[in-house]
């Protein structure tokens, strides 16, 4: 019997490859076609043990091959098409020639991005003035995502119980995400940036795993991680950062955490505001709830608004990651096994 996570699992990609489907007759193309027969190789991988351990014993072989195939064999198809959209060239790719120009954020032009995207946008086009460089960038940045996720996922396996870990975590954790369609179908297709958000997150719950037990490190990398975070990212992911730190154990070290990432943002801001910078563009952002490549824009497709939908699914969303990792940690102590206090400070705990 299928298990309400298993269930939920085989209803998104359903829906997923629906939309793909639709999407790839309504513009006649068969090329977005791809994602689907990945969503099938996963689908196998899932069902049969055989085949994860086949992928198992050359697993960095298989990996390459799939990144090959799932992301440059992608892209290399999209530049025979002459795919392109919009948000690469008239948005990412203008914000970089600006920035290379010596232009300034919500200054010298207008972004719905924070201060700093532009800049970071900048460094493709500079090694390479054409908009593709940028979706090389994002394919750089998915890579590192994948490393991320098998970094985390070794750490988590090191502190699980030997009894409560799941087969092969760390490669199955990495399948997972290389084969997920969603991960290389954003980035390539739509040319959009939210890898770079998924990265940065990563970068917060790693410094997290790796100094749970040190928050005089904790203290140090968790406020920068999560201040190159907000600043590089969209308005609305940033306030979700925040609600991360409410998963933090020890109260004073969540208030310690909040205060001095607090701190580092509104240094890095610092400039900006003495330069007299304007925020409006930044803040529209919020009644863009339903454009691009998310889910309620197929309610807009069918004349439907999203109206606040968006909005309340990502506060339920936070909600049930909080009591989720609340129970989860009434667990982790129950076992017997220590969580954050207040006793480890100033020295670590081992």
């Amino acid at each position: 019997m299928r298990s309400p996570v298993e269930r939920l699992g085989y209803v998104l990609m359903g829906l997923f490859s629906i939309g793909v489907i639709y999407e790839s007759l309504s513009r006649s193309t068969f090329v977005i076609l791809v994602p689907i027969a990945v969503s099938l190789v996963l689908l196998l991988y899932m069902k049969r043990p055989a085949m994860r351990r086949l992928v198992h014993r050359r697993f960095v072989v298989v990996w390459i091959i799939i990144l090959l195939a799932t992301r440059f064999g992608f892209f290399a198809m999209y530049l025979g098409y002459g795919r392109v959209t919009w948000d690469l060239t008239d948005v990412f790719y203008l914000q970089g020639r600006s920035v290379l120009e010596g232009k300034m954020p919500n200054i010298g032009f207008p972004t719905h991005y924070n201060q700093y995207f532009p800049f970071l946008l900048a460094i493709p086009v500079a090694l390479a003035n054409n908009p593709y460089s940028i979706v090389a960038f994002f394919m750089a940045f998915d890579i590192m995502v994948g490393l991320g996720v098998w970094s985390l996922a070794s750490k988590i396996a090191e502190n699980l119980p030997p009894s409560s870990i799941p087969e092969d975590l760390p490669k199955t954790s990495v399948m997972l995400y290389i084969l997920c369609p969603a991960s290389f179908y954003v980035t390539i297709y739509w040319n959009q940036q939210e890898v770079v958000t998924a990265f940065l997150l990563l970068l917060v719950v790693y410094a997290y795993l790796a100094w749970e037990r040190r928050p005089d490190r904790l203290l140090v990398a968790v406020p920068l991680v999560m201040a190159g975070a907000f600043v590089l990212s969209y308005l609305l992911v940033c306030i979700g950062l925040f609600a991360v730190l409410t998963l933090f154990y020890d109260a004073e070290l969540k208030r310690k955490l909040i205060v001095r990432s607090g701190a580092a943002i509104l240094a890095l801001y610092m400039p900006f505001l003495l330069l007299g910078v304007d925020f409006k563009p930044v803040l529209e952002e919020f009644g863009y709830g339903a454009i691009g490549n998310n889910p309620f824009a197929i309610l807009e497709t069918f004349s439907l608004s999203a109206g606040p939908l968006p909005y309340v699914l990502l506060v339920v969303a936070f909600a049930l990651v909080y009591f989720a990792v609340t129970i989860g940690r009434r667990g982790y102590e129950s076992s017997g096994l220590t969580a954050i206090s207040s006793s480890c400070w100033p020295t670590s705990c081992s």
